[in-house]
């Protein structure tokens, strides 16, 4: 029981590292002028995204929820990059739009932004 808590706290820290370098690089590539407050925020939210791992038993359950949060940050990442702000939360569940939004996406994606899921992959990888 106790090597069972342990492996799933190890991984919880190390999905909070790997997506505190993610946001670091979002934040970054947004040109946020960082003091103290943003560390906060992008500790929170490293914190919050990588909390379920902790209840979930199976791996099966952890990848699908770990390509969620990279399809997550690439729409960020791509929003910002057309509108300079962070796309509202309303505009995921406009289903009505998705005819010409997979090819939208994929031309306003950069290749800067694969460097937001290098620290995500590198946990795939080692796990």
């Amino acid at each position: 029981m106790h090597i069972i808590l342990f492996k799933r706290t190890f991984v919880y820290c190390l999905l909070f590292l790997s997506l505190f370098l993610t946001f670091r690089f979002l934040y970054d590539g947004m040109l946020v002028d960082f003091n103290k407050i943003y560390y906060f925020h992008i500790i929170g939210d490293s914190l919050f995204f990588a909390l379920p791992v902790l209840f979930c038993k199976k791996k099966r359950f952890v990848y699908p929820y770990l390509l969620l949060i990279v399809f997550y940050i690439l729409s960020i990442a791509s929003y910002y990059h057309i509108y300079y702000t962070l796309m509202p939360l309303s505009s995921y569940l406009l289903i009505d739009n998705l005819q010409g939004l997979i090819p939208s996406i994929c031309h306003s994606v950069y290749w800067g932004d694969l460097k937001l899921l290098v620290p995500i992959f590198l946990l795939v990888s080692t796990r």
